[in-house]
């Protein structure tokens, strides 16, 4: 009875083990989905920051050009394009700082970026589309692109150092 007794201890026990192997090898694999899950989010959510900040650009090289080609040739086809991302830029960057509002660093930068534009908005484009033609007889385009040329690119090298993960 004793060898049967030891043989039954045994396997209790080597069941037991068996068990505890199992339902750590489960933990192991559930903590694994809950990270892979966790990278996933965070990776749609860095896709979603760089597709807004690509349009956001995309607006604000529509709003450049469209100015400047305006202002050099009073062509009024290269107002659609700035009428449309000076009412669409705005609602734009809103949405851009909404995706990054849970990190600090981002969210400052995303406001500079919206700032900049709005000056850029209200001290540069607005008043070069509005300059009259008679302006610009006098003046070489390069002159006028001299003159008032704005700093998007120190915007568009912001927007770039963007750290897109939270």
């Amino acid at each position: 009875m004793s060898a049967r007794g030891g043989l039954t201890t045994r396997m209790v026990l080597l069941g037991a083990a068996l068990a505890v192997a199992v339902g750590l090898a489960i933990g192991a694999m559930l903590l694994t989905i809950g990270d892979m899950r966790h990278a996933a989010r965070m990776a749609r959510h860095s896709e979603q920051v760089i597709a807004s900040a690509n349009r956001a650009e995309k607006q604000l090289l529509d709003l450049e050009t469209g100015a400047r080609g305006y202002a050099l040739t009073r062509d009024a086809r290269f107002l659609a394009p700035w009428r449309t991302a000076q009412s669409t830029l705005p609602r734009q960057t809103e949405g851009l700082a909404a995706l990054v509002a849970d990190n600090p660093a981002q969210a400052a930068l995303v406001q500079q970026i919206a700032a900049g534009t709005r000056a850029y908005l209200d001290e540069y484009s607005t008043p070069l589309v509005g300059i009259q033609l008679p302006v610009l007889n006098t003046t070489s385009s390069f002159e006028v692109h001299s003159k008032w040329k704005p700093p998007v690119s120190s915007w568009r090298q912001m927007a770039e150092h963007i750290p897109f993960q939270r």
